[in-house]
């Protein structure tokens, strides 16, 4: 189940699922960039970014949409701090 399909605000599930193709694409170029022979250490780094600016995204949207947003500000420090 994705992000997406937890809410019934047809606003918010839009935003979730652009948020994830975003996400999804960073992850894919990050990916193929390391297969070309890039550093591990660089993917690393811009999956990261990818996954806190997704969370950031939707906190956004969980504010813009009324939503709780808890959950997802969590989730961004998790992954900002590996824990």
């Amino acid at each position: 189940m994705t992000i997406a399909d937890t809410s019934d605000n047809r606003a918010h599930k839009a935003a979730c699922a652009t948020s994830e193709a975003t996400r999804k694409s960073a992850v894919d170029t990050a990916l193929a960039a390391q297969a070309a022979g890039g550093s591990s250490t660089t993917c690393t780094a811009a999956i990261k970014a990818a996954e806190i600016a997704h969370y950031q995204r939707i906190v956004v949207s969980c504010l813009a949409n009324g939503l709780n947003s808890a959950e997802f500000v969590q989730a961004a420090k998790w992954v900002g701090t590996q824990a």
